[in-house]
């Protein structure tokens, strides 16, 4: 992937060209081209330049309209391009050549703060108004794209990747203590703003944020909860729409002629996009991907059920697409590798132990663009958690009875259900009910001291679970998928592989 960075000297002091290259020079890896840059008397802006997309061949980034006194650097995919096209009245003459980073800052030009509400893909951009004296932010709405910052009332600077504010003098390296206790108390704590270090942020996915020399202001602009209900007559009306968006996001992520990798666990996420992958290719007369899995190869000692039932569906899959599947089980030396690293740096996600490996082999096979089934469990494939609890909310006790008989008792399904709607988190209140969980959660197998428990504070985003919308909402918003994308954008960028989410397509998740 490209990387971008930026500093506005927000109190007039004198830029500095050694920190900003600094800066840019720590995104080396990034990039498969030479790194560019725009300055003026106050702010810097950088690219990492990595030719992916096929309009990537049309981008000069950073970009400065003279006449508009704008200035932009972008990391992005952006896949309504038609669609902005004929909003911004762009000729038919000129949308061909026309890269992602114009595009957006047409968009910018007509809708200014609210622009990305109109904009889908992956990305991230600054843009500098210099008439307003005006620095402009804005990440993604699932956070596909990394966005890391440090804002002092002296100055704002910003990179793709955490080592880009780093490198910069002045930007104070000192741990958030609280950030750490938690993290190390809770495996699944993660804050969509905040860092190892305390004077480092996370733009949280679906924000903007606008700084001025004497102002900033960080606002959300996607929410899921507030998109407009689907009603179709039936449920094969849905099955086609969906399916029509979602060969719609796998052919998006598919405009480039590199050597494109798809994931294949055996799941549903990951056999789909790999089924519509490899018949996008065809069509584009393109090689097939290179199937990773992180499965090891069949064992026909094995006999696991789970095993054999997961290696049957790859063997399916690739059979009816002609694939070949490529097994890259974890490995001993695979796992050091990524223990050794330093976390607060380099972001490592759980998932990290198994995904190292891949991105060995794939970077192996020369693959450039990796499709990965993320995304799934939130939105198209998601189980339907908050729908028991939405009947029994919505007073549809007779369905509400039937369906819960196959829980066994009826009554006492529905009475659980009832006791843990009082809670203001359902995983929470399962824990609390659990015995087993609380003999558990006394401290002993955590990573810190048990008299520093007390001084954990919750992070977490509690979530009732009282309807199907609820849960999607939570799910969507959270953060976990940013912090699985943000690491694994920053390990690949180092053997020069991107990865692409077509079921985390924003058009996808709001249908």
């Amino acid at each position: 992937m490209s990387a971008i960075n930026g500093i506005f000297e927000r109190r007039g002091a004198v830029f500095s060209k050694a920190a900003f290259s600094a800066s840019l020079d720590a995104l080396n890896s990034y990039g498969n081209k030479a790194s560019r840059h725009w300055l003026s008397s106050s702010v810097g802006l950088g690219y990492q330049n990595t030719t992916l997309w096929d309009t990537d061949r049309f981008e000069n980034l950073p970009y400065f309209n003279p006449a508009a006194r704008l200035a932009i650097t972008v990391d992005a995919r952006i896949d309504n391009h038609a669609e902005l096209c004929d909003t911004l009245s762009v000729p038919s003459s000129e949308r061909k050549n026309l890269p992602d980073s114009r595009l957006i800052l047409l968009a910018w030009r007509k809708w200014e703060l609210d622009c990305p509400r109109h904009l889908i893909g992956d990305y991230v951009f600054a843009v500098w108004d210099e008439k307003r004296q005006t620095l402009f932010c804005a990440r993604d709405h699932i956070g596909a794209r990394p966005f890391y910052y440090s804002l002092t009332p002296e100055r704002f600077s910003f990179a793709s990747d955490i080592k880009g504010v780093l490198a910069i003098p002045g930007v104070s390296n000192q741990l958030d203590e609280d950030f750490v206790t938690a993290s190390l108390a809770d495996k699944r704590f993660y804050r969509k703003d905040r860092t190892y270090f305390a004077e480092i942020r996370r733009l949280p996915p679906g924000h903007t944020l606008t700084v001025q020399a004497q102002t900033d202001r960080l606002e959300q602009y996607w929410f899921p909860e507030n998109v407009k209900e689907v009603r179709f007559a039936k449920d094969a009306d849905y099955a086609e729409a969906a399916r029509d968006i979602y060969e719609r996001a796998v052919a998006d992520r598919l405009r480039t002629a590199e050597k494109v990798g798809v994931h294949l666990s055996g799941g549903l996420d990951s056999s789909s996009v790999t089924v519509l992958a490899a018949r996008e290719r065809r069509r584009q007369n393109l090689s097939a991907p290179v199937v990773l899995s992180w499965q090891p190869p069949p064992d026909p000692a094995d006999g696991s059920k789970l095993a054999s039932r997961e290696h049957a569906q790859i063997k399916a899959v690739c059979e009816q697409e002609n694939l070949v599947p490529l097994y890259c089980p974890m490995n001993a030396e695979d796992i050091l590798s990524i223990l050794k690293k330093d976390p607060t740096r380099e972001p490592i996600h759980i998932t990290l132990l198994s995904e190292n490996t891949i991105q060995r082999e794939a970077s192996k096979r020369s693959v450039r663009l990796v499709l990965s089934g993320w995304g799934g469990d939130e939105g198209l494939s998601f189980d339907g958690r908050g729908y028991y609890a939405e009947l029994l909310l919505r007073g549809r006790w007779w369905r509400l009875f039937r369906e819960s008989r196959k829980f066994g008792s009826a009554l006492r399904f529905i009475g659980k259900e009832a006791l843990l709607l009082s809670f203001p988190d359902r995983n929470e209140a399962l824990k609390k009910l659990s015995t087993r969980s609380l003999k558990a959660g006394t401290g002993a197998k955590s990573f810190i001291r048990a008299e520093l428990h007390k001084q954990v504070k919750s992070h977490k985003i509690p979530c009732r679970q009282s309807s199907i919308r609820s849960t999607l909402t939570w799910l969507s918003t959270r953060g976990m998928l940013a912090e699985r994308m943000e690491s694994w954008a920053a390990h690949g960028a180092l053997l020069k592989i991107q990865y692409a989410y077509p079921l985390s397509d924003r058009r996808l998740m709001e249908f």
